[in-house]
Order: C-alpha cells, then structure tokens, then sequence
C-alpha cells in the first residue's frame, strides 16, 4: 500500500547526483538551484533555499500535511507568510503529493513517518478538518474574513455527516440521540443556505427590475433589458 517511491524523491535524486563525482548537475532549474544549495551552500533562488530550510525543520510536517490535504498555494504562502512560489518548490523538490495512488496510501505514509504526539496531531488537524483550521494554529497575523457562505456549507457538511452517527445503534442510545440533533442542525443550515439562495436570486432580479423601469429606451421589453419576468413573480 506504501508507495512505490518516497515523496521527496526529488530531494533524493539531487542527492544522487552529489555523491557522484562524474554526473553532471540536474537540468530541471529547481533541481539545479537545489544542487548549487547542497554542494556550495547558496544558491540563487530564495524560494528553493526557504522550502529547504522549511524541509530541514520540525516544520516540514506543517507543509508535508498542507500538501497532503491539497491547501491552495496562496492561502498557505498568505497565513505562513511566505514568499510567493516557496510553497509550490516545496511540493515539487520535497513532497510530492502524486506519488501516492490512494488516500490508504497516504494514511500509511502518515503512520510511517510521525514520531511524535504533536506531529501526529498535526497530520490528524488537516486530514479531518482541512488546511483552513492547520493554517490558523500557525498563522500570526490576522485571519483574511470568512465568507458566509463558505461558514453554512462547512456548517452543513460537518452537521449533514454528524446526523448518521447513529446508523447500527439503538435508538435509544446517547448517540442516536446526539445524532438527531445534528439531523436538526442540518436541516436548518440548509434551510439558511437555500433562503439565502433564494434571496440573492430575488436581489439580483429587483435590480434587473430597477434597471428595466428607468432605462431611457422605452421601445425595448423587459426580455431584451435580460429581465426574466419570472423571477419577479416568484420573487
């Protein structure tokens, strides 16, 4: 199930190519910057010699678990306050997420390599909750502001998952009972999600509306102004 090579087999390659005196110096222009790092201890490209530091610390595991759960490059270099492209060379030179062909495979890496309680935690934080809630453990400035969307349908989706706990319990059990809150708590989220639906649908048509009623060409109907009139009579 492990995978057939390593994450960071790109790390390794270049390694390779640092104890054979007679090979000549990677072609790929990552490699070779990472190369240039490892034999004369700089190298050109910041963003290189930051993912390899990063690599060398107890914080590769933060990156190692962001790649994992697939976190967007811009919200990672934005929460970790990195430079720009430091995140996608780490990927590429030190974990690269497509040697595994599963989630299974993942896991096990996961139990492979952690140590410790707080790197397990680590790894556990962004595989069950997501790279949003990793990211705020580590971040120093403020968090960007969550949209309220985004909030019912994370709301919706823990809840929706929570309210079939009790499937194979008695209904009496404390868990059954616990489970029927959440089926209540998912229910109303979703109900707040589609008024909210409804009402964008219905704001957006009373502009059109507001649009039609004071347009200067009175020879064009509602259709050609893009006013459905339907909306209106549902709204």
């Amino acid at each position: 199930m492990l995978a057939a090579v390593s994450p960071w087999w790109r790390y390794e390659r270049v390694e390779a190519c640092l104890s054979n005196a007679s090979a000549a110096p990677p072609e790929d222009a990552h490699e070779r910057e990472l190369f240039l790092l490892l034999s004369d201890g700089e190298c050109e490209d910041s963003c290189v010699a930051t993912a390899h530091q990063i690599f060398n610390s107890s914080y590769r595991h933060v990156m190692d678990a962001l790649a994992l759960c697939q976190a967007k490059a811009g919200e990672v270099e934005s929460a970790l306050e990195l430079e720009a492209g430091v995140y996608d060379v780490y990927r590429k030179l030190f974990f690269d997420r497509a040697v595994f062909k599963s989630v299974f495979a993942m896991r096990e890496h996961v139990a492979q390599v952690t140590t410790t309680e707080d790197e397990r935690e680590i790894y556990n934080l962004a595989l069950q909750e997501g790279p949003g809630r990793l990211l705020d453990r580590y971040r120093v400035g403020p968090r960007q502001s969550v949209d309220p969307q985004v909030v019912l349908e994370d709301m919706l989706g823990e809840a929706h998952s929570r309210a079939f706990e009790h499937r194979g319990r008695p209904l009496t059990s404390r868990v059954a009972m616990e489970a029927f809150k959440w089926n209540r708590a998912a229910a109303s989220t979703a109900l707040a999600m589609k008024q909210s639906v409804s009402a964008n649908k219905i704001a957006s048509a009373l502009e059109q509306l507001e649009f039609a009623l004071t347009s200067d060409d009175q020879t064009k109907s509602p259709e050609d102004l893009g006013l459905d009139p339907n909306d209106i009579v549902k709204g």
